[in-house]
């Protein structure tokens, strides 16, 4: 497969079978942090442009928000270095701008990779945005959620 320069691809696979124990939960009634942690698990696949295969799995809503927020803060200046991880251990990122264009990834203490910042948080912001369309398929009913407005202040882009 040849990649454009400068291209990411990022994909996330549901774990239904985990969905599935979810919703025969009572999980109208998650707190915040349960929400994003438990509804959705799944496996995650970052490709960079320089074949830097990036693959774990994730409690996504709270990885693609996390990472999200952390790259933002390296984009606006606020930071210019910060960490995603797992408290389970299943990823650990360390994220360095390098410069005005770039931020260097480390997964897991071996691989790195160097990212266009403006391309991967324009990416993560359409994987967050994709992920909430299958969130609210995968749970027709979820406006009955206690904390639905916490959920769509992180997932919606404005």
């Amino acid at each position: 497969m040849t990649m454009k320069k400068g291209n990411i691809i990022i994909l996330y696979q549901i774990d239904l079978e985990i969905y599935k124990k979810v919703k025969r939960e009572n999980y109208y009634h998650f707190s915040k942090s349960e929400i994003v942690e438990k509804m959705l698990w799944g496996e995650v696949l970052i490709l960079n442009d320089d074949k830097t295969l990036f693959h774990f799995q994730a409690d996504l809503l709270k990885f693609f928000i996390v990472f999200a927020d952390n790259l933002e803060k390296i984009v606006s200046g606020e930071e210019t270095k910060n960490e995603v991880f797992s408290v389970y251990d299943d990823y650990h990122f360390s994220l360095r701008r390098e410069d005005e264009e770039y931020v260097r990834i480390l997964f897991n203490g071996q691989r790195k990779s160097l990212f266009t910042i403006k391309k991967l948080l324009h990416k993560i912001e359409a994987v967050k945005q994709k992920l909430y369309n299958d969130f609210k398929i995968l749970y027709p009913d979820y406006e009955q959620l206690k904390n639905l407005d916490y959920l769509e202040r992180k997932l919606v882009s404005l």
